[in-house]
């Protein structure tokens, strides 16, 4: 029912496609995408669109790879739509599920505080490290040291420098539906540029919005994931947005009749996590599927 995981935030170009398929192709599409360890997330959607795909790449020539060579010559797809994300404002790793008492929240928020050391960037010896934790950030350092043959002291102070650089991020996910979270949604706007930076920072401190990001592509310059307890939830987030940013305009919405595939987790119908594909370039390996 809850999880943890880590991934790196460096070297990789995050794009959002959505597809359309035939009816009778949805099933071994679903299994495809989700098997793919570049594609990170997986949302079966309500509405024009039949998934969402969150994807991480190398480079934007890989993305292109992706979307011409892995999903256009898959049988019974109709239809497919991107967009490349330009800014990452937040995301679920920064989601609180408001749990933790006062105190221990402020002893969090002062270890995210402190500097960052120098050396920003990862190893190529990185790579096992991030696996492991990829699978389970809460893995032993004995256990990390062991299988890179370093010393524990030297694993935990690697671990501790890129995640204090921003390099690696830890989180930790729940299935939504069983706290609460029935209704998950996705929102599309368009937003002047400049009113960007002070729309997320607001949109930060509302509990329903789990992730904001910049795209590119289309009409719509904003995507937005909402955890919502009913379906009517939308139309007051919709009003709520609406009043506190006049000039913003959403373009879409839909919601999320299931989530598949959440950070290479894979979720079964009441989104607890059944199994895992380890995440390509969000992971940093491994090789494409």
């Amino acid at each position: 029912m809850a999880w943890t995981t880590a991934y790196t935030s460096t070297t990789t170009q995050v794009a959002y496609i959505w597809l359309r398929c035939a009816p009778s192709a949805l099933p071994a599409v679903c299994d495809q995408v989700c098997r793919d360890p570049y594609v990170f997330g997986v949302d079966r959607l309500d509405g024009e669109w039949d998934l969402l795909l969150c994807v991480a790449v190398d480079e934007m020539s890989d993305l292109d790879d992706v979307v011409l060579t892995r999903l256009r010559s898959t049988p019974g797809l109709q239809a497919v739509r991107s967009a490349v994300a330009t800014r990452m404002y937040f995301d679920g790793s920064n989601l609180r599920a408001q749990a933790l008492e006062p105190t221990a929240s402020a002893v969090l928020a002062g270890a995210r505080d402190r500097p960052a050391p120098a050396g920003r960037g990862l190893r190529d010896e990185d790579a096992g490290l991030i696996l492991a934790l990829g699978a389970d950030a809460r893995v032993p350092a004995s256990r990390l040291a062991a299988s890179a043959r370093k010393s524990e002291a030297t694993v935990r102070r690697r671990i501790e420098a890129l995640r204090r650089a921003g390099v690696l991020v830890l989180r930790c996910d729940f299935a939504h539906p069983l706290a609460g979270w029935r209704t998950n949604v996705t929102v599309r706007a368009q937003l002047p540029a400049g009113r960007l930076d002070a729309l997320a920072s607001t949109l930060q401190t509302w509990p329903q919005i789990r992730m904001c990001v910049a795209t590119a592509g289309g009409r719509s310059n904003l995507l937005l994931m909402g955890m919502l307890r009913r379906p009517e939830d939308l139309i007051a987030l919709e009003a709520k947005l609406g009043s506190t940013f006049t000039d913003l305009r959403v373009t879409e919405r839909s919601i999320i009749l299931r989530s598949l595939k959440r950070m290479g987790r894979l979720l079964d119908a009441e989104g607890r996590a059944i199994g895992m594909v380890p995440l390509g370039a969000a992971g940093r390996p491994p090789a494409p599927a």
